[in-house]
């Protein structure tokens, strides 16, 4: 009986959907441009994924650089229900899983995964990228950014 208790408590309050594995955020970094150049620096402490509807992401500061974009290393190149807060807070979001890399943005008022290099998602990548880009105008209204 604990156990049935204990699968109901995972399942009900998780943020997986079934059959799919939990996806572990490995660390972030910022992206800079300065007059000595560009950099990515790892920051403690940052963690896209563990956004939500009340934990906004708002933005980040660089001491005497432009943050240019932010860089997560996950276990899963699927973008994740909150990461669309990064595009709104004006920066590109680059999620690295393993040797892929893929950067999520809005063009023409739509979010969309680019993948870098001439790298291909597995089918059921592609489903799950599709089904999260669908999800994201369902949050926030398109603003034609």
């Amino acid at each position: 009986m604990r156990y049935l208790i204990a699968a109901f408590y995972i399942a009900a309050f998780s943020n997986v959907n079934a059959g799919e594995a939990r996806v572990v955020e490995y660390w972030c970094a910022v992206m800079t441009t300065s007059e000595s150049g560009s950099r990515t620096d790892p920051t403690p402490g940052l963690s896209i994924i563990s956004y939500n509807a009340k934990t906004q992401f708002r933005g980040l500061q660089a001491d005497g650089a432009r943050v240019t974009a932010v860089l997560c290393e996950r276990s899963s190149i699927v973008p994740q229900p909150y990461d669309y807060q990064v595009i709104l807070a004006g920066y590109p979001f680059y999620i690295r899983a393993a040797d892929r890399t893929a950067v999520l943005e809005r063009r023409d008022g739509l979010y969309k995964l680019r993948i870098l290099k001439d790298e291909e998602l597995s089918r059921r990548e592609r489903r799950a990228v599709e089904r999260q880009l669908r999800d994201y105008p369902s949050k926030y209204p398109q603003d034609g950014t």
